[in-house]
């Protein structure tokens, strides 16, 4: 491969890995925060829709009707 093959290469395993880990941070504090999970719900209702049915399809059920009761439950 010639210089700029591989440049090209490793400027896309770069870019990759970087948007791998920045998916990851943001599942896991979708996961962990409610707080985060009602912010993503106001700004990004579709990202938050594909973590209730990947939750879902794993089995974890309940998330969902969680959140929105002690959402509904505060007066923010």
């Amino acid at each position: 491969m010639n210089r700029f093959t591989q440049n090209v290469f490793r400027l896309l395993v770069v870019l990759n890995t970087a948007v791998l880990a920045a998916t990851y941070g943001t599942f896991w504090q979708i996961d962990r925060s409610q707080d985060f999970r009602r912010t993503m719900h106001k700004r990004f209702p579709y990202m938050l829709e594909a973590y209730y049915k990947y939750q879902e399809a794993g089995g974890y059920y309940g998330i969902r009707e969680r959140d929105q009761m002690e959402w509904f439950s505060r007066k923010d």
